[in-house]
């Protein structure tokens, strides 16, 4: 009798804020390759993630620039707040 395979399963640590290392690694491959060059494979596989576990956090590259700007908006503001 032949012994069962198991099944290879991806053991990546999940991150804390996973919107916020998906905006991390687009913009750590956009600067390698350029954003038009940066495929959601490259940034889930950069992430530790498969593409459908990309999706469960974003639809498309735009929902990254979205996240990114308002990732700005909070900097800016925070910053402001403590400069006063």
């Amino acid at each position: 009798m032949a012994a069962k395979k198991s099944k290879k399963t991806r053991k990546s640590a999940k991150p804390a804020d996973p919107k916020a290392a998906i905006v991390a690694a687009a913009l750590a491959l956009a600067a390698k390759k350029g954003w038009h060059d940066t495929s959601l494979g490259d940034i889930a596989a950069e992430c530790g993630l498969g593409l459908a576990g990309l999706h469960r956090h974003i639809e498309d590259r735009y929902d990254i620039l979205t996240l990114y700007g308002k990732k700005l908006d909070q900097d800016v503001m925070q910053s402001a707040v403590s400069a006063d």
